[in-house]
């Protein structure tokens, strides 16, 4: 057997991926950090108004990151040379924080959670260009035909419709997560990365499916990495040299617990359900954030340490304004109705979230666009 048929050999072996479709991972070499799940059926977008509930109260988290997790804080600039002895500016970055915390922002853990939950909706999809967005998916304009999604955080409208002025606000709150800066444990110097490419017209393609939007983008999780060595990550994407298009981060190390609440007011307890699933997931699942998700940094795990639901003595005791109460029953209510198996969707949204997958980012991190490859194989391909 010669060197060609022996690398065809290995190509066609499926190193344990359950979807079987001649392994087109291996086949076209294509290997990307993200890819998008399904909009879902049309038929399911339930438009409406918002509908009282009775259930207000608060959500009290712990969210653990798995691999190491880096938001964008403080920043300088230092000048420096290149590897050629090129004059050039560098970038130095922190981790947000304030005087006694190291910070993930409560604006990026809505926008995760949003995103799931448009998924496990069908809700509409938002902040990107209309071109190639299916009408039923076009972002809600009208105060009585909002999305679930919208009937929960609110909208703004069409942006993209100047003539349209509905706003509405939303009834879920994210606080910040936080983390005391003296039981964190974070980097001691600042760790040279490789760049972080924004993307390139050349991967417009990877964007479409038949001239229609692929879905809602999510990042893989680098299965490799997660709960190994600190060494791990710095071999795969430490750059040795300054140059004017990498930067210098400050991560937080695996494996350290941050605090948040999520509170909410008058949701029905579909919509409270509905929450609950997004935000904790199912075992094996996790969430992405803060920056450089491409080189596998950000993962994370949402734990709901307590519910409180606020009690109708609310305005009458200042002794008992919240009673805790078990999620099961709206956790499971939410299972029932929208994680259901006939849903290409929420196969797609699993399979992405899961921790552990077949995916090599060993040696590679973005898509290889060559002449016989200018797409994406969808998520079950994998």
């Amino acid at each position: 057997m010669n060197n060609k048929e022996i690398q065809k050999q290995k190509n066609n072996q499926f190193n344990g991926n359950r979807y079987s479709k001649q392994n087109n991972y291996n086949n076209c070499k294509v290997v990307n950090a993200y890819n998008f799940v399904s909009l879902g059926d049309p038929k399911n977008i339930k438009r409406g108004k918002v509908t009282t509930g009775e259930f207000s109260g608060k959500l009290i988290c712990t969210l653990k990151n798995l691999t190491p997790i880096f938001t964008s804080g403080d920043s300088k600039i230092i000048s420096s040379k290149d590897k050629n002895g090129k004059s050039i500016n560098h970038n130095c970055e922190y981790f947000l924080c304030d005087n006694n915390n190291y910070i993930i922002a409560g604006s990026s853990l809505k926008g995760a959670i949003r995103n799931v939950i448009e998924v496990v909706t069908t809700s509409c999809i938002k902040n990107v260009v209309e071109k190639g967005v299916p009408l039923e998916f076009s972002p809600c304009s009208k105060e009585d035909e909002l999305c679930f999604a919208c009937r929960l955080f609110g909208s703004t409208g069409d942006t993209k419709n100047t003539s349209s002025t509905t706003a509405l606000r939303g009834r879920v709150y994210f606080s910040d997560a936080t983390i005391d800066k003296k039981k964190a444990d974070i980097v001691a110097n600042l760790v040279t990365i490789k760049p972080l490419y924004t993307p390139s017209p050349k991967c417009k393609k990877l964007y479409y499916l038949k001239n229609n939007i692929r879905g809602r983008k999510f990042y893989w999780h680098h299965a490799n990495k997660i709960g190994k060595d600190l060494t791990t990550y710095e071999n795969t994407i430490e750059d040795k040299n300054f140059t004017s298009s990498n930067s210098s981060i400050q991560f937080l190390k695996p494996l350290n617990t941050f605090n948040f609440e999520v509170h909410f007011d008058k949701l029905t307890e579909e919509e409270l359900g509905v929450l609950i699933y997004s935000l904790q997931l199912e075992d094996g699942l996790a969430h992405k954030f803060g920056k450089a998700k491409s080189f596998g940094l950000g993962s994370c795990q949402i734990k709901i340490e307590k519910l409180y639901l606020e009690t109708k003595d609310k305005y009458k005791s200042f002794t008992k304004c919240y009673e805790d109460t078990p999620v099961d029953k709206f956790l499971n209510s939410c299972i029932e109705k929208y994680i259901t198996d006939d849903r290409k969707e929420i196969k797609e949204l699993k399979a992405i979230l899961n921790t552990k997958n077949s995916i090599d980012f060993s040696k590679k991190f973005f898509p290889i666009i060559g002449d016989k490859f200018n797409s994406l194989p969808q998520i079950l391909d994998y």
